[in-house]
């Protein structure tokens, strides 16, 4: 069994291959990012739960569809 340091460790050294792969190759925030602005979802002062399961992807998209709406709260 890993311990918590050799598992944060191997997160660290794997962030960027993640980053590159999925966000710049495959483009992954870009689908979530088009679902977001066209599905209207998203409204001023709505709570989101995002229990850290993932790399945080969506999380970025909903912030950056809200800010360019300019959704606060």
């Amino acid at each position: 069994m890993m311990t918590s340091d050799q598992v944060r460790d191997f997160y660290t050294r794997n962030a960027s291959l993640y980053h590159r792969l999925y966000i710049d190759v495959l483009r992954l925030g870009g689908g979530v990012n088009a679902f977001l602005r066209r599905s209207g979802a998203l409204e001023p002062n709505l709570r989101i739960l995002d229990a850290g399961c993932g790399t945080g992807n969506v999380t970025r998209q909903v912030l950056d569809v809200a800010r360019r709406r300019g959704i606060t709260g």
